[in-house]
């Protein structure tokens, strides 16, 4: 009885960690002034633009780094996609559609930089000193 127990225990941990396996793995997180942040790497990926991603969260807002381009989106906005964009924004720019960049978008993507250097993904999209992102409605329609 007692092997029996121990068996169905043995078969249901491993039941439990195959079905809680994920395809995101914790690369680094640390404590910065603007909040905490956790650096991911996501593979497997069913999105057509690339099968990895770097992501970053800190508090409310993701940022996503992937061969084509760099994304940020917050939680209060779920349907709203910032791009960043190599064109200089003007000095008062319509914020109906650019962002400026702010001193916590430029930290966490300087560290974004080192995390990519430090992988070796030299053919992911860079922060170079970019001035902003522009705002992108998106629609997820299920049917």
């Amino acid at each position: 009885m007692k092997n029996t127990n121990i068996k169905f225990f043995f078969c249901l941990m491993i039941l439990i960690a195959t079905s809680c396996s994920s395809n995101k793995i914790l690369v680094q997180k640390e404590k910065t002034e603007f909040g905490n942040i956790r650096f991911y790497i996501e593979n497997k990926l069913k999105d057509y633009k690339s099968q990895k991603r770097l992501v970053a969260k800190i508090d409310q807002t993701t940022y996503q780094l992937n061969q084509q381009e760099i994304l940020k989106q917050t939680d209060k906005e779920p349907n709203i996609i910032y791009t960043l964009i190599e064109d200089n924004i003007l000095k008062s720019p319509n914020t109906n559609i650019y962002q400026k960049l702010t001193i916590s978008d430029s930290l966490i993507l300087l560290k974004c930089n080192k995390i990519l250097d430090s992988l070796k993904w030299n053919n992911f999209k860079r922060f170079k000193d970019q001035k902003g992102f522009i705002k992108e409605v998106y629609y997820y329609h299920q049917s």
